[in-house]
């Protein structure tokens, strides 16, 4: 006699770093907040509420949250366990470093928790029963140590899932196959373990495996220029956050079907423009730029813009980004890079100092040390930012200059920044090419 199937909804979201002053304005802290009451809103105007959520790690941004972020968690939680929501959450890298973690009470998941609006899976207490049927594993973020600790877990667990009909496995942590080579583990790794659904986060961007069961819903607010994706992209703006509605059948004596819908939150617009331009002078060049900056003028909007000039004249090499500031106003946040491109000659480069900056001082530091890194390179910046101290085409000598100053009470050696930038530089000329 065949089994009668059965059917549940749930919504899986993750990444939603509370309390993230990108680009170290507050107002962006607010977006990052906005997005998640909106999804909050979505679940509760749904036709039929999900019957339980999950979380994939990162509710917030930093491991001691702000206090408007954790006033957003906690109301977000809140009114989710009033209306009989339960909410499933694992530890993100950013909710809290894994040396921190390894207590129970290490980290303010921990107390949403405590106070019964959430309940936290770690490696204390992994396994939640959402009902007789549905069985939820998580594991939270360990980077490269993931697959180690999911194959330690199921040894010690594999048993108490025997009885489940539909299992789920949540995940903090990067696949195979969602960037060109850095990973965390594989899906070969995980399959052995036939997982009906395998709730994922980490990764920014909508990303899905189906034929492993794999589903990964991207954020609710974009961290990074890189993020915005086509996938989130309407008339060229990148303008929404994402989140995914799960409809799953399952039964005794067949594989469970798994429906999964995309659903969008609007989010602060971020435009990217990627353009290549010739002019005969300096003066229709500029009028050129700020054409193409005009025609995608948002209020409000966050802009990433890279203008390629191909054979100019030699004056165009003392062009600065700055006289384009005035175009970008109204923007909240804007970064510029202009290339000069000549046929035969090593190209002259006017970068965002800014850009590569913050990205250098990301990958340099430790999680410790990269407040205390943040505010060197904020120092470096107003002093490489002043117009009347440092020529538009002196900036980049003056600039390296500046920051081997800086550093050298660190102990930590400039010539690295020059190495990427000269790579990067090479790169991006081929790119042009």
């Amino acid at each position: 006699m065949a089994g009668q199937s059965k059917e549940t909804i749930f919504a899986h979201t993750s990444d939603w770093h509370l309390g993230n002053e990108q680009y170290h304005k507050f107002e962006r802290a607010r977006d990052f907040s906005r997005a998640v009451k909106s999804f909050m809103k979505q679940i509760l105007q749904a036709n039929k509420k999900p019957d339980f959520i999950l979380h994939s790690g990162d509710v917030f941004h930093h491991f001691r949250p702000s206090s408007m972020a954790l006033k957003t968690a906690i109301e977000v939680f809140t009114t989710f366990q009033k209306n009989k929501i339960p909410v499933y959450v694992i530890r993100g890298n950013h909710d809290a470093p894994i040396s921190r973690a390894r207590a129970k009470h290490g980290n303010y998941l921990s107390l949403l928790e405590e106070l019964g609006i959430i309940t936290y899976l770690d490696q204390r207490n992994p396994i939640v029963w959402h009902s007789k049927d549905v069985a939820i594993l998580g594991i939270c973020y360990f980077g490269k140590q993931t697959t180690k600790m999911l194959k330690k877990t199921m040894e010690e667990y594999s048993k108490d899932l025997e009885d489940a009909s539909f299992k789920i496995l949540m995940l903090h942590a990067l696949m195979k196959g969602q960037l060109p080579q850095e990973y965390d583990l594989t899906p070969e790794e995980i399959a052995p373990f036939r997982f009906d659904y395998v709730a994922l986060g980490h990764y920014h961007i909508p990303w899905k495996l189906e034929n492993h069961r794999m589903w990964c819903p991207g954020s609710t607010e974009h961290t990074s220029s890189n993020q915005w994706d086509e996938e989130r992209t309407k008339n060229g703006i990148c303008q929404y956050g994402s989140w995914l509605s799960i409809k799953a059948s399952y039964g005794s004596d067949y594989k469970s079907i798994i429906k999964p819908e995309l659903r969008l939150i609007e989010v602060r617009p971020k435009i990217r423009i990627d353009r290549r331009i010739h002019a005969n002078s300096n003066h229709e060049l500029t009028r050129k730029i700020r054409d193409v900056i005009r025609a995608k003028r948002i209020p409000g909007a966050v802009y990433s813009i890279r203008i390629r000039v191909q054979s100019p004249p030699e004056g165009f090499s003392s062009l600065s980004v700055a006289q384009f500031h005035e175009d970008l106003a109204d923007a909240l946040h804007s970064t510029m890079k202009i290339e000069f491109v000549m046929q035969g000659e090593r190209p002259i480069y006017h970068v965002d100092e800014s850009k590569y900056l913050r990205e250098f001082a990301s990958s340099r530091f430790a999680d410790a040390d990269l407040e205390m890194g943040m505010k060197i390179i904020d120092h470096v910046m107003e002093l490489a930012d002043s117009e009347e101290k440092i020529q538009p085409e002196d900036r980049e000598k003056i600039f390296l200059e500046l920051f081997n100053h800086a550093f050298q009470k660190n102990g930590l050696n400039p010539s690295f920044f020059q190495k990427d930038h000269e790579k990067e530089v090479q790169t991006e000329t081929m790119e042009g090419e």
